[in-house]
């Protein structure tokens, strides 16, 4: 019988990691990487994110689930937008299928692709290495939830906005 492997948790950024990624992020991925650390969106769901699920009104970020593209959770989800991913999300043209795409491409010629997951993560792996950090995609979601829980947010309303299902989890990582 196998021994399960010692669980590592993942790494999670601070703050001034976060900057410093963003001041090394090109004009693309920081705009990416700053939406990601402030909504605490997992990296899928950024993908299909399209300017339908943004409400500038209310200053909410809709995360739809759908049969054929779930949510983790398969739950529908609002997240208050934060200052910085307002800011971000005015400024960037045409505001017409996905927020993020992936350019153009022989593929995608309109240039409305989705994003590549794995190029995205070798850019902030390399963007690590030269800050001698740890870190992945999702350590901008998990510095979203410690930077809440440090904010004051409670755990459950926290729990509804990252779509955590189990609050004991978020509890003992984060608060």
């Amino acid at each position: 019988k196998l021994r399960k492997p010692q669980k590592i948790p993942w790494p999670w950024f601070t703050y001034s990691q976060v900057e410093a990624i963003l001041d090394l992020a090109s004009d693309k991925d920081k705009k990416i990487f700053e939406v990601l650390a402030y909504t605490g969106m997992r990296i899928g769901e950024l993908k299909r994110l399209s300017w339908s699920h943004l409400d500038f009104k209310r200053n909410i970020l809709l995360v739809e689930s759908t049969p054929d593209n779930p949510t983790k959770g398969k739950k529908r989800r609002e997240i208050p937008m934060h200052d910085r991913v307002l800011e971000v999300l005015s400024k960037i043209e045409p505001k017409v299928g996905l927020v993020f795409n992936s350019g153009k491409s022989y593929i995608h010629l309109n240039g409305n692709g989705p994003l590549n997951e794995r190029r995205l993560l070798e850019r902030v792996k390399k963007i690590c290495l030269k800050l001698e950090i740890e870190g992945c995609v999702h350590s901008f979601r998990k510095f979203f939830c410690s930077y809440m829980a440090n904010q004051g947010i409670p755990p459950l309303t926290l729990m509804s906005w990252t779509g955590h299902s189990d609050i004991k989890i978020l509890i003992n990582s984060y608060y």
